[in-house]
């Protein structure tokens, strides 16, 4: 049987199977209504935060409300100093590089769906709007026996399912500020006791770094509405779409050559996702939830080749991807849990041949996975979970290329220790893998490369971490390590993509935290690296394929409250890296990066409050003529991504209100 065929039966399954009458239960906790202190994300039941053997990091409605972010890029740039790399201002690519892993090793869930651009080279943090977004949480390290492809480095998941109070609510902000920075957002809300209803609405802009034809502009929109099914059952159902135009003028910095400065040029990109999760009780031990997704993506990008080759002056790049989940749960004791899951993802990648046409790919992904977690006395916790997958990638542009067939088993181990005296040690490991992208094997197939046939990734990993939490203390120190013994590489020589290895990203990370009622200070210190150990040892830290993780980062971050006041600060400090500079790395980074964001917030009327921010203090204000004369060239903090400028320092005013 195809794997097509056996996609669209498990999507049947799925939704059948949760449709079926049962005995009175309690109803399911919702993943997403989990408090702070419970992960839904480490592991496939919801767990303590201090009980799984995953490092996982959660960020709540109140944080992400406070950071006045507008898309996830910005807003984990300031939770994960280090680990996002920004190409340029305000919208430009911020690409995730959790542990020091590519990009592409990354998988982004909303409310379980995989938001993965299947015409792209990994996920772009800046495209993803926040609108209706209640909780974030990352976990660091290889998840592939629950997420499957795509989460060698981690896995960030976005919920937008939030517990309601009866009657109507609203949170709406309007922020002014400099470099033409304005936006609107907010979320009215309606809960009928059963349920509820929530809309919620993001708009923005802002100017380029630099002088440019256009701005930065943002717009979203986001519906969900959740209604209980008799006493055990919840239906809930979320739309969301958004739009994103990206100044990027910036059109050439090969440092090789002259720059090139285009004002009118820029990126637009489109998307939406439609997604019903059906929850079930079936008894005091057995829950089910069901998921059925769609999300669709479409990027227009400048042709800077059309001068010199010929084609349109843009390239436009679409992608969908259709999913189905079907979790059952098993609870019969305090002590031992179980799940199994049976999953479904079909995804079509389209994108230019640069010959005028275009090139069409499909994948489809089979998978089941089962995961059980045992404490066998109160303070020591075992976890393990396997997966078999099996996957298909079509050409159908280019049926004379053969289908690629390929099936993966993944396994993991963890166990978490509370030793006492409020210590704690975990640790995991097991194996991995991830398919070739379909922007991949369609650049192989395309016209002008005739590349290999691309096989799966795969990898091996080992992590562990002590905690001390006590009184107002809070600290923890993890290490890490990933080797990809199968990677997809990309040969600079013959410009083709091919199956080769092996890369190795390893690194340390230690923080710190004091926290009482009213003030808290924290600080963190992260060694990291990614090695192409095909390489000379001397250049196995510069090759292509690991380059822009900063070796060292450090920072501090602090709060304080006085009255109806609060002031938060953050400083980060990203050290030296290797870099492109033109064609070819050249050496190591000669330029470190600070970033210092503070904020002071006053609450006044019971239900409004006054929010003063600073962001980006530390980058300096250029003009195009003194990019263009190259006077940013290795200049500390003017940069993340070589001579893409950053947003210079930005101070906006907010008012929000409550009802």
């Amino acid at each position: 049987m195809g794997a097509s065929r056996l996609f669209h039966l498990l999507v049947i399954g799925a939704t059948g199977a949760s449709l079926l009458a049962a005995d009175a239960a309690d109803q399911p906790k919702p993943k997403a209504t989990a408090s702070a202190a419970v992960t839904v994300t480490a592991e496939s039941t919801p767990v303590d935060v201090a009980k799984t053997p995953n490092p996982v990091k959660v960020i709540t409605a109140e944080e992400i409300a406070r950071s006045g972010a507008r898309n996830l890029g910005e807003l984990l740039q300031r939770e994960l100093p280090g680990q996002v790399s920004q190409s340029g201002g305000a919208g430009s690519v911020a690409d995730p590089q959790i542990g020091a892993s590519r990009p592409q090793d990354t998988l982004v869930l909303l409310d379980g769906m995989r938001l993965v651009d299947a015409s792209g080279l990994g996920t772009n943090l800046s495209e993803i709007s926040l609108a209706g977004v209640a909780r974030v949480e990352i976990q660091r390290g290889p998840v592939s026996t629950l997420y499957g492809s795509d989460a060698q480095g981690g896995v960030i998941a976005l919920y937008t399912d939030a517990a309601v109070a009866d009657g109507t609510h609203g949170d709406w902000g309007l922020s002014l500020g400099t470099h033409g920075l304005a936006r609107l957002n907010g979320m009215d809300s309606f809960g009928w006791g059963s349920g509820n209803a929530r809309l919620a609405l993001s708009g923005a802009r802002q100017d380029a770094p630099t002088e440019a034809d256009n701005r930065f502009r943002q717009g979203s929109a986001f519906l969900g509405i959740t209604q209980s099914i008799a006493e055990n059952h919840s239906l809930s159902v979320i739309y969301r779409a958004a739009f994103q135009g990206t100044p990027i003028p910036y059109q050439s910095t090969d440092i090789s050559a002259p720059f090139v400065y285009t004002p009118d040029r820029q990126a637009t990109v489109r998307g939406q996702q439609v997604i019903g999760t059906l929850r079930s009780g079936w008894g005091a031990d057995w829950g089910t939830e069901a998921t059925l997704g769609y999300a669709e993506q479409s990027r227009v990008e400048p042709n800077d080749f059309a001068a010199s080759f010929g084609g349109p002056p843009t390239y436009s790049y679409s992608s969908y991807n259709h999913q189905a989940n079907l979790t059952l749960h098993w609870n019969p004791s305090a002590a031992f849990a179980g799940s199994f899951l049976l999953q479904g993802v079909h995804e079509r990648a389209v994108q230019p041949d640069y010959a005028g046409g275009l090139n069409r790919a499909e994948g489809s992904h089979i998978a089941a996975a089962m995961e059980l977690a045992w404490e066998p006395v109160e303070s020591l916790r075992l976890v393990g979970s396997l997966r078999e997958q099996k996957d298909k990638q079509t050409f159908v542009t280019t049926p004379a290329v053969p289908d690629t067939e390929n099936s993966q088993t993944t396994g993991k181990l963890g166990v978490n220790w509370q030793i006492g005296g409020g210590f704690r040690a975990y640790a995991s490991g097991g194996s991995a893998f991830s398919n070739p992208l379909l922007f991949q094997v369609l650049y192989n197939a395309g016209p002008f490369v005739n590349g290999p046939v691309l096989h799966n990734e795969k990898s091996h990993f080992l992590q562990a971490g002590l905690g001390w939490d006590q009184g107002p203390w809070h600290t923890r120190l993890e290490a890490w390590r990933t080797k990809l013994d199968q990677a997809v590489l990309f040969d600079l020589n013959n410009y083709v993509y091919y199956n080769g290895g092996n890369l190795r990203f390893q690194g340390l990370e230690g923080a710190v935290d004091y926290k009482v009622d009213h003030w808290g200070l924290g600080a963190w210190a992260r060694s990291q690296e990614a090695r192409d150990l095909t390489q000379a040892p001397d250049q196995q830290l510069s090759a292509d394929a690991v380059l822009r993780r900063p070796f060292f980062a450090f920072g501090l971050q602090g709060d304080a409250t006085w009255g109806d006041f609060r002031g938060d600060l953050g400083w980060a400090w990203q050290g030296p890296r290797y870099e492109y500079f033109g064609s070819a790395p050249n050496g190591p980074g000669r330029t470190h990066y600070n970033d210092l964001h503070a904020s002071l917030a006053w609450s006044f009327g019971g239900n409004m409050s006054l929010t003063l921010r600073g962001d980006n203090l530390l980058q300096p204000k250029i003009t195009a003529a003194e990019w263009k004369a190259r006077k940013t060239d290795f200049r500390n903090d003017a940069y993340q991504v070589y001579n893409f400028p950053a947003q210079p320092p930005t101070v906006s005013l907010e008012f929000r209100i409550r009802y």
